[in-house]
């Protein structure tokens, strides 16, 4: 008859996520290796505090890794570096609170371990973990309700709105959003583009453009204020292009809304940022993306976004006295 193998009774389990689509630079397996010794004593096996550690090829969330879970606490941690694990170790695994800055998952309501670790450790056996590669089944054994809390936030995270900002000196940053509106087009989402300052009857390449593929852009200015001929007319035009704004925003009838070259209502004093910034948290959709482009970001727009980029000229051909051309400027 074979002898029944010896259960090595541990307090925590930590998986560590080494799933290429979440860590693509392979970290997961560094951070692990370094785990076991920043643990020390706990990695013994007769402690009674012992921290078994295992490597796992996907925890089913393919995003900001790497990742490492706790249990029985049902924690997970992402973008865990090598300071944040320092951090899960000692605060965590040694001293039973969670760092919850870093968490971004809960399987369950937290439930510490609650082990008396020995005060002296060094009568225990030499012998450490049995460190092992297990598969997703083994690693996490959920129940339903874990699992449709899971389904949740996927579905949330699929479902929220992004904001977008593209500001800075370079060339690019309508560009930019122009092409978001032609996956948004591809995916048969629904788009609204609002241009301000840029004049009503300007027929450029991406409105011509945009004309073929049934939408029609809502043009909201007399020219730029440089070569505007009265400039109380260019602002009310503009703060008339934001009420229409407002009304495609609350609508509901749009999947991404692109207001193009907004910040320069903001930066020329025509609109109160904090005014602007309530507003959309206080009515903005959830579900729905906005892309806001200009010069000149207020630096509240950009603490609201979740992805701001700053076009910077590295060069550009009107320096060498080359005019804008059809097709590449407009």
């Amino acid at each position: 008859m074979t002898k029944a193998p010896t259960m090595r009774p541990f307090t925590r389990h930590v998986l560590v996520c080494t799933g290429s689509s979440c860590d693509p630079d392979a970290r997961g397996q560094q951070l692990f290796s370094k785990m076991g010794d920043l643990l020390g004593d706990l990695r013994k096996l007769r402690n009674p505090c012992r921290v078994k550690r295992s490597t796992i090829p996907c925890l089913g969330i393919c995003t900001g890794g790497p990742i490492i879970a706790v249990y029985p606490e049902g924690i997970w941690y992402h973008h865990v570096d090598d300071a944040l694990l320092e951090r899960i170790v000692e605060e965590h695994l040694k001293n039973d609170t969670p760092v919850e800055d870093a968490i971004f998952y809960l399987t369950r309501d937290p439930m510490l371990a609650n082990c008396e670790q020995p005060e002296d450790t060094t009568t225990l056996p030499d012998e450490t973990d049995d460190a092992a590669t297990v598969t997703a089944t083994e690693g996490i054994q959920q129940t339903d309700e874990d699992r449709e809390k899971r389904r949740e936030i996927r579905r949330n995270r699929t479902k929220r709105g992004l904001v977008l900002v593209n500001t800075g000196d370079g060339k690019g940053k309508t560009t930019a959003s122009l092409g978001v509106i032609l996956r948004m087009l591809g995916r048969k989402k629904r788009v609204a583009l609002v241009q301000f300052l840029k004049h009503e009857s300007g027929q450029w390449g991406e409105i011509r453009g945009l004309a073929q593929l049934g939408l029609d852009a809502t043009k909201t200015g007399d020219g730029w204020t440089w070569t505007s001929k009265d400039l109380d007319e260019s602002q009310s035009k503009a703060l008339h292009g934001w009420e229409i704004a407002k009304e495609k925003i609350t609508s509901g009838d749009f999947d991404l809304v692109v207001l193009d070259e907004f910040t320069y209502l903001m930066d020329f004093g025509w609109l109160d940022t904090m005014e602007v910034l309530n507003w959309l948290e206080e009515h903005k959709p959830e579900e729905l993306n906005l892309i806001i482009t200009g010069r000149n970001a207020p630096q509240e727009i950009i603490d609201y976004a979740d992805t701001v980029t700053s076009m910077t000229k590295l060069k550009h051909a009107y320096d060498a006295g080359i005019p804008a051309r059809a097709g590449i400027e407009f």
